[in-house]
């Protein structure tokens, strides 16, 4: 017979506890141009999202507490898109970015109900049973996705800029998990090549690994990371929990392209590399 792990929450004042952040998740990454590979967010050519809160445990998409792309190459300014579910959870930011959503209306009339969704807005689906729930501070209507009965599996999608110049796009997927933890096997990019094939990330790093609160088990925060050909209109990514009694608490995707450069860049390079060869010639 197999062996179970049964994980019961324990109740609170508020409710299961487990509770949903009010901010972004303090043990992710925030990628940093500073560091090779990386970029700064809300600039040309990347995107981020975040989620914090749930709404739908299963088989109905859960849009995005943050979601951010620029079209233009200027973050400052419109046609960009940026969504907040409350403007105030991410302080950071400037002011404008929580004035305009995928709609171009003010977030506060362009918002969609949580039972839906909406062209252009990232995702989080939980596929694989309908026996998970709502736990945390706001449940049953918001907080982590969670099941006690069986095994979790879930969809994320993230739009993006379909760029024809892009020669790569690095997708970081970070995730915060309770109780029960992450099948890192499962974890899997789908190709936006055939939309059949499943990628497998290139790294995966356990950021914390810690216990639990009341769902007893492990806390762990775990980023996987994808550099893929091109640019694509969207990416799924996909991942399932070891079994049941994983809360689903956190989860942010950035992404970033790079293109060739201009060729005026190009011949910029070329110049300047011929000139410092003369001078190495003379020098000699």
């Amino acid at each position: 017979m197999r062996n179970i792990l049964l994980l019961i929450p324990a109740i609170t004042s508020a409710g299961l506890i487990g509770s949903a952040s009010a901010a972004p998740h303090s043990l992710f990454d925030v990628p940093s141009a500073s560091n090779v590979g990386e970029w700064d967010r809300f600039t040309s050519q990347t995107t981020y999202q975040e989620w914090n809160v749930f709404y739908q445990p299963y088989n109905v998409p859960n849009v995005v507490d943050a979601d951010r792309v620029d079209t233009d190459g200027d973050p400052n300014s419109p046609p960009y898109t940026f969504e907040v579910t409350n403007a105030n959870l991410y302080p950071g930011l400037p002011a404008s970015f929580s004035n305009y959503s995928p709609s171009g209306k003010p977030v506060s009339d362009a918002l969609v109900s949580v039972a839906g969704t909406q062209a252009g807005t990232s995702t989080v689906t939980q596929t694989a049973t309908d026996t998970a729930f709502i736990i945390g501070s706001g449940s049953p209507s918001s907080g982590n996705i969670y099941s006690f009965a069986a095994a979790t599996a879930f969809n994320v999608h993230v739009w993006n800029y379909d760029a024809t110049d892009a020669v790569s796009t690095t997708i970081w997927l970070q995730v915060h998990t309770e109780g029960n933890v992450i099948d890192v096997n499962s974890v899997k990019l789908v190709s936006p090549v055939d939309g059949l094939t499943l990628l497998s990330p290139e790294a995966s790093e356990l950021l914390y690994d810690g216990a639990a609160g009341g769902l007893g088990g492990a806390a762990q925060t775990r980023k996987f990371t994808w550099t893929v050909s091109g640019n694509a209109a969207g990416y799924d990514i996909q991942f399932a929990s070891a079994g049941s009694s994983l809360s689903l608490q956190n989860l942010a995707v950035d992404t970033a392209y790079t293109t060739i450069p201009e060729p005026a860049a190009i011949g910029l390079f070329a110049t300047v590399a011929t000139v410092v060869g003369r001078r190495r010639r003379r020098a000699d």
